[in-house]
This record gives C-alpha cells, structure tokens and sequence, in this order.
C-alpha cells in the first residue's frame, strides 16, 4: 500500500509539473524560462534534502557505528541524486529518497516532455499521450522489471508521470480549470479504489497494472 501510494505521488507530480507548461503551450505562449524552472526546483529540494543525509550520516557513524569510509561513497551519491543508478539500490543513507532521485530525473526531462501540449488537435494529442502511457507501462514490464538500475528510473514510472500530464489535458481543456460537481464520479471513484485495493491481494494481476 505505501508503494501504492508513492505512485499515486508520481501521478500527482506529474499534474502538477505539467500544468503550467501545458496551460502556456495551449494558450499558444512562450515557453515557461527554464533557468526559472530549474533553479526553483533545486532551492526547493537541496537544503532539506542535504541537512537530512548528513544528520544521518552523522547518526549512522556514531549510533549505529557504521564505517564513515564504508558510507561516504553512498553519501556522494546520493546528495547528487545518483545513488539508484550508480549502485542500483536505495540508498543506505536514507532508503526512501529513492522516490526522490526518479523525481529528479522527471524534472529534468518535463520541460521537454511538456512539449507534446503544442499539438494544437485534441484528440491527437491525447492520443500520443495515451500511445505513451501504453509503451511505457509495456516497457516498464518487460524490460525495465528485471534491470535494478532501471527500475529505479523514470523509465519505470514515466507513465505514471504521463497520466499526470493526461489529467493537466483534461483539467485545462475540458474543465477549463474548474471541475463541475457530479456525484455519480464519486461513486465511479470508490469502486475503483475498491477495485485496485482488491488487485493488491492479487500479485500477478497486480504486476500487469503496474
């Protein structure tokens, strides 16, 4: 379930990311600054994210008596978001900041995966994303799975970052930014909650949906 979760994140990352991108490129404006961008994503994430692996470098040497030698290499990459591709496992600083490094990797490619919001035709452009989401989900399962350093990339989980910027489309386009009230997708919404909490007790059907 807290997997589960983590890729709920994704696809709200991947909304939220897009949007703004998407609502310029369909406005027909400029293209966001990308120095903006970039620099607003690193003095977001680099201060806490560096306090929280040296406190517990620090906390791993002297309470736990780990070898400083021994988790400094896990140290540097993980402070350059490299530790998943470089040993290809988590971190042995701090094992959730996995999550974090495939984020890092979304961010960095967004601005050019945004790119598919100048399709002007509706339907074709949510027809590329849709093709997208498809590939890659084909992907993730039949090659990437097998692959540790893969797996823990965006190439696993771009098409949960896909189906954000597929709910930016719909939340831009057809809801204009403000979605009307209809009951009957609340109820759509709980059966489908029932029904992925039901697939977690089933692990290869599970594994397809993934």
């Amino acid at each position: 379930i807290i997997f589960f979760s983590v890729l709920i994140f994704f696809v709200i990352s991947g909304f939220i990311i897009a949007h703004p991108f998407a609502k310029k490129l369909l406005e027909g404006g400029p293209m966001l600054s990308l120095k903006k961008y970039y620099t607003r994503r690193l003095t977001r994430l680099e201060p806490p994210y560096i306090i929280n692996l040296i406190i517990i470098f620090v906390l791993l040497v002297v309470a736990s008596g780990k070898s400083p030698q021994e988790l400094f290499s896990h140290l540097t990459a993980s402070l350059f978001y490299l530790h998943n591709i470089v040993f290809g496992e988590h971190s042995l600083i701090n094992g959730v900041a996995w999550s974090l490094e495939v984020e890092c990797q979304f961010y960095l490619l967004a601005p050019f995966m945004t790119l598919v919001f100048r399709v002007s035709d509706r339907r074709l452009r949510r027809l590329i994303l849709v093709a997208a989401i498809a590939i890659m989900s084909f992907l993730s399962y039949a090659y990437c799975g097998s692959k540790p350093r893969l797996q823990l990339s965006v190439l696993y989980y771009a098409n949960y970052f896909l189906t954000g910027f597929l709910l930016a489309d719909v939340y831009l386009t057809n809801w204009h930014e403000d979605p009307t009230t209809r009951y009957g997708w609340d109820v759509v919404s709980i059966l489908s909650w029932l029904a992925l909490t039901g697939l977690l007790y089933c692990s290869k059907a599970w594994q397809m949906l993934l």
